[in-house]
């Protein structure tokens, strides 16, 4: 919520300025009839402190009211009930802290403003030009700089890149940690001036177009560049927050579909008390749910395997079925093709964990001359295709001899990359383990072990049963006599909503990130507008006077503002962007850290990121829409004024 917080105070701060900038003459005024400078700067801060005491009061009570809805949150902008009581409670000396912080921020930026405001000459108030201090652009250029190689080295790692551009851990979670905030300061800073600028690029565009023909005098100069550009800063900073709540909590959402999708495998993973072939599996269960439902079974095997030259390895054997029943998706194994990595495994092909690549000395394991990217599916004509021979050891009592004999049994099978796991089965044994398809496996056993298999672990596919029906279903398993224990995808996918995720209620609080940018968005375009065009009210004055028409004028604001709004809608939800690849390398630092500490599939699934265009161009959408009816508002009440009393300054 660090974004939110300084976005309040960047729009406190901005409010502030833009209010003595209107204030500027009758400030000045009353300095020439005798008052002193700390005298109105005391009045300045009074009425600061007041507004912000009570707008912090209400807040805190909003957000109090809004902690039941936070933690109510299962998915980004889902909610369900959570099944306890909640009483948020803040202490008195946390709530003083909050409070002491909050306000002491907000009056020491507008005591710095307000000070260097009254420090202005009583001619240079009264004057129409304000001498403005020179920005620090090479602070802004370097946090921008800083800030993007976060989201570069989030970027390079999401497309194939093992070490992104920092290969030291402890420099790349440094970069992780403060690079988004960075980004996001001097990114909305540098932007700001383009969006500022956007009324002169689209008139570039648009210069010979009849929209302008009439109103280009009126388009030259402005008197209000610097209240321009505030609003262009506030725009970005807004949609910038949508943007990134937006796109992290879509992908939080599909992060947590997935982890159930690892833990379960399918539907169902129910393990049996006495060993069973798949077609036993899926009689039962279409027997106990006492509906017409298609049921198919399939049974991960685990057996061990000597590769030519090494020690015995684990590995894991993907059968026909496990195409259709497992949960599939590009991380798991090699390539971006699921269907053709499957295909491969069936033609003989295998793949390891990166431990089990390093050990044997194959290409994606990071040994030196072997560090390509494990990802990658091979084809037949790729020059890195490895074949490996492997011996599994059958063993066997001869009665005559009384004595175990062991009978090996070879076959040779194709590398075809590094994976990371197989949906349902146990993912701490995958960085040593390899993978076969059912080919390899009936090499090794022979056609009858595998179409006789038994086993009591079985991963189960239920077409047309899911939600309520399948936890129902799952309940009546357990309570059968021939079942040990079961366990189905939407308790498991429950239990990662609430306790699984990255912190408990950050769903809720990414949706409560979404609603408040949108709505300060929206309000803030409104208020600003409204403050911008009253600033402007003489200059309008002036142009009616020479003899332009209320149309001409209408015209020019809305494409001067208009020009401005969308241009920083554009770069607030590029910027948003940058910042949503940026946080993925913060978050990537929590998941590890909350991986180290409670193991299990926390932290396993990369966060590949998801874009909601829809709900971006929503509230796109809804800012425009303000931004038209604040700018017919604002410009029509200024035309109803009186001209002589406005260019009088009355």
């Amino acid at each position: 919520m660090i974004p939110i917080v300084a976005l309040s105070l960047s729009v406190l701060v901005y409010g502030l300025v833009l209010s003595l900038e209107q204030r500027r003459r009758e400030i000045s005024i009353h300095r020439v009839i005798g008052a002193t400078s700390a005298g109105l700067r005391g009045m300045v801060l009074l009425e600061l402190a007041v507004i912000s005491t009570v707008a912090w009061f209400l807040g805190y009570l909003l957000a109090m009211a809004a902690v039941p809805a936070v933690l109510a949150s299962v998915g980004f902008m889902q909610f369900e009930p959570l099944g306890f009581t909640v009483n948020p409670r803040l202490s008195v000396v946390a709530t003083m802290f909050t409070m002491l912080t909050t306000l002491g921020m907000a009056l020491i930026f507008g005591n710095s403003r307000t000070k260097e405001f009254m420090e202005l000459e009583i001619d240079e108030g009264v004057s129409k030009v304000q001498k403005a201090n020179k920005p620090k652009i090479w602070l802004h250029w370097l946090l921008f700089l800083i800030g993007s190689t976060s989201a570069i080295h989030t970027w390079l790692k999401l497309n194939g890149s093992e070490d992104g551009l920092f290969p030291n851990f402890i420099l790349e979670g440094l970069i992780s940690i403060f690079g988004p905030f960075m980004l996001w300061v001097g990114g909305a800073l540098l932007l700001g001036r383009l969006g500022a600028a956007g009324p002169r690029a689209i008139q570039f565009f648009f210069r010979s177009s009849p929209l302008l023909s009439d109103v280009k005098r009126g388009l030259k100069g402005s008197g209000s560049a610097e209240s321009v550009n505030r609003l262009a800063v506030i725009m970005i900073l807004t949609l910038s927050i949508v943007t990134l709540a937006a796109v992290q909590g879509y992908t939080g959402t599909l992060v947590d579909e997935r982890t159930a999708d690892v833990a379960v495998g399918s539907d169902l993973q129910v393990v049996m008390m006495d060993e069973k072939t798949a077609l036993e599996v899926e009689s039962i269960i279409a027997e106990i749910s006492g509906s017409d439902v298609t049921v198919t079974a399939v049974h991960v095997p685990q057996i061990a395997l000597v590769p030519e030259g090494g020690e015995s390895i684990s590995t894991f054997v993907l059968l026909s079925d496990s195409t259709d029943v497992l949960r599939w998706f590009p991380q798991a194994i090699p390539g971006d093709d699921v269907a053709a990595a499957l295909a491969a495994y069936q033609n003989g092909g295998f793949t390891a964990g990166e431990e089990a690549a390093y050990d044997l000395d194959l290409w994606g394991s990071g040994r030196a001359g072997n560090s390509d990217s494990g990802d990658i599916l091979l084809g037949d004509d790729d020059d890195r295709a490895e074949n490996v021979s492997f011996t599994w050891n059958e063993l066997t009592f001869n009665f005559s001899s009384l004595a175990i004999e062991t009978i090996p049994h070879s076959t040779t099978l194709s590398y075809i990359g590094t994976h990371q796991f197989i949906p349902g089965a146990p993912t701490a044994e995958m960085s040593e383990s390899i993978i076969i398809g059912e080919s390899g496996y009936r090499a090794l056993l022979g056609d009858a072990s595998v179409d006789n298999l038994k086993a009591t672990n079985w991963i189960v596919k239920v077409d047309d049963i899911g939600g309520k029906e399948l936890k129902a279903l799952r309940v009546v398993l357990e309570a059968d006599a021939r079942f040990e224990s079961a366990q189905d995808w939407e308790t498991s996918h429950d239990d990662v909503e609430r306790n699984g995720g990255l912190i408990f209620g950050t769903p809720g609080l990414l949706s409560l990130q979404f609603i408040v940018a949108s709505v300060a968005a929206v309000a803030s375009a409104f208020v600003f507008l409204s403050l911008v065009l009253t600033q402007r009210q003489k200059e309008l004055a002036v142009l009616q006077a020479v003899g332009a028409s209320p149309n001409q004028i209408i015209r020019l604001v809305l494409f001067e503002i208009l020009s401005i709004v969308i241009v920083s809608t554009i770069l607030g939800i590029l910027l948003g962007m940058g910042l949503a690849l940026s946080f993925n390398g913060l978050f990537a630092v929590f998941g590890f850290i909350f991986q180290l500490f409670l193991g299990g599939e926390t932290g396993i699934i990369s966060r590949e990121l998801v874009w909601p265009w829809m709900e971006l161009g929503l509230v796109s959408t809804a800012v425009l829409v303000s931004v038209v009816l604040a700018l017919l508002f604002t410009t029509r009440k200024a035309l109803r004024s009186d001209l002589a009393s406005v260019l009088k300054g009355e």
